[in-house]
C-alpha cells in the first residue's frame, strides 16, 4: 500500500529516532490498515536506502545527509587520529630500535661536554671524544632549556665503527626524550581514533536488535 508523502516522512523520522512502535501506530491511523499490515509497511519502509541512511546516522535529527559524508567523516577521523597515533608510535619504536642497534655494534668510548651550542630555543651539548688516536666532536641534535648537561661533564658514547659521526649518547635526554614524547602522544591519538570506533561497532548489534524488536502497540496502550 502506498503512503502519502507526509505520512511516509513522519514514519521515516520516527524510525530514525528509534521509535518503531510509534511509526506503526502512525501508519495504522493514517492509512486505516490493520496492525499486521501497518507493521509490514513499516518494516518495508525501514529497509529502504533512504531510511537505512537515517538509521545509520541517528544524530542527524531526521535530516538526510549525502550518502558519502558519514563514511568520509569516518575515514578522515581514522586517518587523522588513528593514523597519526600509529605514525607517532612507529617513530618512537624506530628511534628505540636504532639506538639498540647502534649500542649493540658500536664502540664504547668516554666523551666530554666541551660546549653548549644555542639553537632551537635551547642548548645542545657538543661532545668531544677520542677514537683510534683521533679526536672528534659530536654536535647533539637535542636542545633543551635549561641545558641537559654542563660543560666538563663526562658521558658514555657509542660510536658507529663505519661512521664516526653517528653517535649515541648515554643520557636520559639523548636516549629517551624523543621516545617519551612520541610514545604517549601516539597512544593518545590512537585511542582517540580507535575507542569511539570500537564502541560504535560493539554497540551496533544491540542497536540493530533493539530496532528489530516489535512490541504489540495494543498491549502497551
Amino acid at each position: 500500500m502506498l503512503l502519502s508523502s507526509s505520512t511516509r516522512e513522519e514514519a521515516a523520522e520516527l524510525l530514525a529516532s528509534g521509535r518503531k512502535i510509534l511509526a506503526v501506530k502512525l501508519v495504522r491511523e493514517k492509512a486505516g490498515v490493520t496492525l499486521l499490515e501497518a507493521k509490514t509497511i513499516v518494516e518495508e519502509l525501514e529497509l529502504e536506502p533512504e531510511v537505512q541512511l537515517r538509521l545509520a546516522s541517528p544524530r542527524s535529527g531526521g535530516r538526510l545527509r549525502p550518502a558519502g559524508r558519514p563514511w568520509l567523516f569516518t575515514f578522515v577521523f581514522l586517518l587523522g587520529f588513528t593514523g597519526t597515533g600509529v605514525g607517532l608510535l612507529c617513530g618512537a619504536a624506530m628511534s628505540y630500535a636504532g639506538q639498540q642497534e647502534l649500542i649493540a655494534r658500536g664502540r664504547r668510548v668516554e666523551g666530554q661536554v666541551v660546549e653548549l651550542a644555542y639553537r632551537r630555543r635551547g642548548y645542545a651539548p657538543v661532545y668531544q671524544y677520542e677514537l683510534d688516536g683521533r679526536v672528534y666532536r659530536y654536535h647533539s641534535s637535542t636542545s633543551t632549556s635549561p641545558p641537559s648537561a654542563a660543560v666538563g661533564d663526562t658521558v658514555t658514547l657509542w660510536v658507529d665503527p663505519a661512521d664516526s659521526e653517528r653517535v649515541q649518547v648515554d643520557t636520559f635526554v639523548e636516549r629517551y626524550l624523543l621516545i617519551v614524547i612520541l610514545g604517549p602522544l601516539g597512544l593518545l591519538f590512537a585511542l582517540i581514533g580507535l575507542v569511539p570506533l570500537a564502541t560504535s561497532l560493539a554497540g551496533r548489534p544491540a542497536r540493530d536488535e533493539a530496532r528489530g524488536q516489535f512490541v504489540d502497540p495494543m498491549r502497551t496502550a
